[in-house]
């Protein structure tokens, strides 16, 4: 038996901006709004990793720009780079 607990950030998450945001489980989606509750995406891009994640983010109302996996995007690592490719041109 387990029990998932979010971890305390809110000082890193508070001091920087960030231009991207990667989640890999749902459970990373709920520790951001327990650190941060009124958190705004105000730009930053939002990343999910599988259908749960891809979820739970479109759930509390973020909207996702980078999906994985994919058929051209298996892993994170391709759909990130995907995704910067298409911010070059």
């Amino acid at each position: 038996m387990y029990r998932t607990q979010s971890n305390d950030v809110k000082e890193l998450l508070t001091k920087t901006e960030y231009d991207v945001i990667c989640f890999f489980t749902p459970s990373g989606i709920k520790s951001l709004f327990d650190n941060l509750p009124k958190f705004k995406q105000n730009g930053t891009v939002i990343g999910a990793f599988g259908s749960n994640t891809s979820k739970a983010a479109e759930e509390a109302g973020l909207k996702l720009e980078i999906k994985a996996p994919q058929p051209q995007t298996p892993s994170m690592v391709a759909a990130l780079e995907q995704f910067l490719s298409g911010k070059k041109k």
